[in-house]
């Protein structure tokens, strides 16, 4: 059974929200949790995707490739640290792959000076 939930904080059409807010929310965030029994014994596997966890905008394109960072480093350690606090309650574990290619250097690097 494969069951996937989007959060209700920062939703709406691809777009329209983006990146990371003050709070530590990131937009479209949604996690798919696979679950199978196997000799009686049930097991969950849960994975999630968002956008990038940066505060970021780009133009009307809707192309990341445009991107850019919305605030400093320094502004965004804060939320972004939130996230991964309440990323980790809810988890206990979490493994963070980057995602973005290099058409996204720019957000790629940003996000891994904050991780």
């Amino acid at each position: 059974m494969v069951i996937s939930r989007k959060k209700n904080t920062r939703g709406g059409t691809y777009g329209s929200y983006r990146g990371l807010d003050d709070q530590g929310e990131v937009a479209n965030f949604v996690e798919t949790e696979q679950i199978i029994q196997i000799d009686g014994k049930v097991y969950s596997y849960v994975t999630f995707s968002a956008t990038p966890a940066l505060f970021y905008n780009h133009g009307n394109d809707n192309l990341l490739q445009s991107a850019s960072i919305t605030k400093p480093q320094k502004a965004a350690q804060l939320p972004f640290n939130k996230h991964l606090q309440d990323l980790l309650k809810q988890y206990k574990f979490v493994l963070m792959i980057n995602l973005l290619s290099e058409n996204f250097k720019n957000l790629s690097e940003e996000l891994s000076t904050l991780a």
